[in-house]
């Protein structure tokens, strides 16, 4: 598989969506399976799981409003680049590298989506 194939793929805003949803699943699991400190908080994570399940699904299907509010909340996850350096532990490299990684690609995929959305409005789809 050469590079330029694998790109493709990764830019591809289906990819960026899929792996988005994916990461939240496991996190909306993980907070059910541990029981965070205030109950509600599972719930919370739940329903902020179907919101964005739902606005991807907008967004892959072609709705520029889903694309852009996608794009711009993904954009917004710069911000948990520092607290992935700074908060989680040293001991944990392996989880503080992933953090770090994901971070990276959910702000580079908001980037995508929103020239995605950019370049749909131009056509006028």
């Amino acid at each position: 598989m050469d590079i330029d194939r694998i790109m493709r793929i990764l830019t591809k805003p289906i990819t960026i969506l899929g792996i988005f949803i994916g990461f939240k699943s496991i996190q909306t699991i993980y907070s059910f399976a541990v029981g965070e400190a205030p109950t509600y908080l599972s719930q919370i994570r739940f329903a902020e799981f179907i919101i964005f399940a739902l606005a991807s699904f907008y967004a892959v299907r072609g709705r520029i409003s889903a694309i852009w509010a996608m794009g711009i909340y993904l954009l917004i996850q710069v911000v948990v680049i520092p607290l992935a350096i700074f908060l989680v532990p040293i001991e944990h490299y392996a989880f503080k590298i992933l953090s770090i990684l994901l971070s990276l690609y959910f702000v580079f995929g908001g980037f995508v989506l929103i020239q995605f959305a950019r370049a749909k409005k131009k056509i006028g789809a």
